[in-house]
Protein backbone atom coordinates (compact mmCIF):
# COMPACT_ATOMS: atom_id res chain seq x y z
CA UNK A 1 0.00 0.00 0.00
CA UNK A 2 1.03 3.53 -0.73
CA UNK A 3 0.18 6.17 1.84
CA UNK A 4 0.15 9.71 0.47
CA UNK A 5 -0.70 12.77 2.54
CA UNK A 6 -1.41 16.38 1.63
CA UNK A 7 -0.24 19.48 3.48
CA UNK A 8 -3.17 19.13 5.91
CA UNK A 9 -2.24 15.51 6.72
CA UNK A 10 -5.25 14.10 4.87
CA UNK A 11 -4.61 10.67 3.42
CA UNK A 12 -5.26 9.91 -0.26
CA UNK A 13 -7.82 7.15 -0.77
CA UNK A 14 -9.16 5.60 -3.95
CA UNK A 15 -12.46 3.87 -4.57
CA UNK A 16 -11.91 0.28 -5.66
CA UNK A 17 -13.44 -0.56 -9.06
CA UNK A 18 -12.83 -4.30 -8.97
CA UNK A 19 -13.40 -7.18 -6.59
CA UNK A 20 -12.34 -7.80 -3.93
CA UNK A 21 -13.62 -4.74 -2.08
CA UNK A 22 -15.33 -3.10 -5.07
CA UNK A 23 -16.86 0.22 -3.96
CA UNK A 24 -14.70 0.44 -0.84
CA UNK A 25 -12.10 3.13 -0.23
CA UNK A 26 -8.47 2.26 0.46
CA UNK A 27 -4.96 3.57 -0.06
CA UNK A 28 -3.61 2.83 -3.55
CA UNK A 29 -1.59 -0.34 -3.77
CA UNK A 30 -0.89 -3.56 -5.53
CA UNK A 31 1.38 -6.55 -5.60
CA UNK A 32 5.15 -6.58 -5.55
CA UNK A 33 6.50 -8.17 -8.73
CA UNK A 34 9.03 -10.43 -7.01
CA UNK A 35 9.69 -12.51 -10.12
CA UNK A 36 11.22 -9.49 -11.83
CA UNK A 37 13.22 -8.48 -8.75
CA UNK A 38 11.13 -5.37 -8.10
CA UNK A 39 11.95 -3.56 -4.86
CA UNK A 40 9.23 -2.26 -2.52
CA UNK A 41 10.33 1.30 -3.39
CA UNK A 42 10.00 0.63 -7.13
CA UNK A 43 6.64 -1.03 -6.53
CA UNK A 44 5.30 2.10 -4.79
CA UNK A 45 6.42 4.27 -7.71
CA UNK A 46 4.82 1.92 -10.25
CA UNK A 47 1.56 1.61 -8.32
CA UNK A 48 1.26 5.40 -7.94
CA UNK A 49 1.46 5.72 -11.72
CA UNK A 50 -0.94 2.84 -12.41
CA UNK A 51 -3.58 3.58 -9.79
CA UNK A 52 -3.64 7.37 -9.44
CA UNK A 53 -1.68 8.67 -12.43
CA UNK A 54 1.09 10.28 -10.38
CA UNK A 55 4.70 10.04 -11.52
CA UNK A 56 6.76 9.94 -8.32
CA UNK A 57 10.41 10.92 -8.37
CA UNK A 58 12.71 9.30 -5.80
CA UNK A 59 14.86 11.67 -3.75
Amino acid sequence: MLYAFDEEDRVLLIERNHEPNKGCFSPPGGKLQTGSGESPHSCAIREAKEEIGLQLTPK
